[in-house]
């Protein structure tokens, strides 16, 4: 919500575009690291392309947003500081497009306590890493997508900040693992639920590193 100077009205936020604060390459130095924190308002219902990529400051986000249906390109990628992360998106189907949290470390974060139930997709390289020096010898729990139906490649490529991944387990519907999707990751336990026969792609699971 926003309240303006001398105004008594409230405007409620349901929308933000693309890069509302995200860096860019134009981006002046003196406003690359200005937000910290981040809460966003639970009446949001739309929330654009890297709206918040590259944020370096940032530690903290909330988003206990019930209305928001989707989760779009680059929104959090390579924001290398956020640790503390809330997910409560009950409604959001898809993860669908690529690097969502693209070298996020994640390293003061519950996963265990995030909400989203109802995501059938998680898109390319969306809790990929390739910079793991952050995320090193922590958990952040077990992350449930009960009603995942399809993962694109590399979603969980070098990925260390799971200790336990469920997929599938209420739809059972997960008929294939795609090429590379958990390459390189730390999963102390994958739970796959499918009642069809389940098709793994070459090099789903290379390299996995049970911790």
């Amino acid at each position: 919500r926003i309240y303006k100077p001398g105004d008594a009205q409230t405007y409620v936020i349901r929308a933000m575009e693309d890069i509302v604060m995200g860096i860019t390459a134009s981006t002046p130095v003196s406003e690359r690291k200005i937000i910290t924190s981040l809460v966003l308002p639970a009446e949001l219902e739309t929330l654009g392309q890297s709206s918040f990529r590259s944020e370096e400051a940032l530690t903290n986000l909330v988003m206990n947003c019930p209305f928001l249906k989707s989760i779009t390109y680059c929104q959090f990628t390579r924001d290398i500081n956020l640790r503390h992360v809330e997910l409560n998106l009950p409604n959001v189907v898809s993860i669908d497009s690529n690097w969502a949290f693209f070298n996020v470390p994640l390293t003061e974060t519950d996963a265990s306590t995030w909400d989203l139930s109802s995501v059938t997709n998680v898109g390319i390289q969306t809790f990929a890493a390739d910079d793991q020096s952050q995320m090193r010898e922590y958990s952040a729990g077990r992350l449930e997508l009960p009603a995942l139906v399809s993962v694109d490649k590399q979603a969980f490529q070098g990925c260390l900040a799971f200790g336990e991944i469920q997929i599938g387990t209420a739809c059972k519907t997960l008929s294939r693992i795609v090429e590379s999707a958990f390459d390189g990751a730390s999963v102390t336990n994958l739970v796959v639920g499918s009642t069809s026969a389940l098709s793994v792609d070459e090099n789903a699971f290379r390299n996995v590193n049970n911790k």
